[in-house]
């Protein structure tokens, strides 16, 4: 994980969405979300242990450990590294995100098969019905962004569209 937070390109991207969101006045897309993310994925991964242990299997660990939650935490904070795209000229950040994420992965030393499951995720974790993937990874993080949303705490929920569309998304 430190790996990926050190990245020089995760770290321009993060920098990027600052930037674009600086003055947003809803959810932002910065460390604190991406570390929400991380940590109810790896709550909700958990929570199905079978199915944890299965997906460790699928990418070559022989149980859910150490680096099972590597990659769980690697697509959270790679989830929205592509929104400052979205942000300057209307391409789908999931989609953009995916494709960035495959040097910062490769370079911190995953391997191919996490990374193909990684990229899975993250172009898929805002897709809803049968339009997403149904991975066990690409669940749990497109249930984690929904679940990191304070919307109860924000000045802003009267206005924002993003809640009620995710609302009505079924996981």
């Amino acid at each position: 994980m430190q790996q990926i937070l050190d990245h020089p390109r995760f770290i321009d991207c993060l920098s990027r969405n600052e930037e674009k969101e600086a003055s947003r006045r809803f959810c932002r897309h910065d460390m604190t979300h991406l570390l929400d993310v991380a940590r109810i994925a790896y709550i909700l991964a958990l929570e199905k242990p079978a199915a944890f242990d299965a997906f460790a299997r699928a990418i070559g660990h022989p149980e859910r450990g150490q680096a099972a939650k590597e990659v769980v935490y690697g697509a959270a904070l790679l989830h929205d590294m592509g929104k400052w795209k979205q942000y300057e000229d209307g391409e789908d950040h999931a989609e953009v995100g995916a494709r960035l994420c495959l040097g910062v992965l490769g370079e911190c030393g995953y391997s191919q098969s996490e990374i193909d499951v990684i990229a899975e995720a993250i172009v898929n974790h805002r897709k809803k019905g049968k339009n997403r993937s149904d991975s066990f990874l690409g669940s749990i993080l497109a249930q984690a962004d929904v679940h990191s949303r304070l919307c109860c705490r924000c000045g802003g929920k009267s206005d924002c569209r993003w809640r009620l569309k995710q609302e009505r998304l079924e996981y």
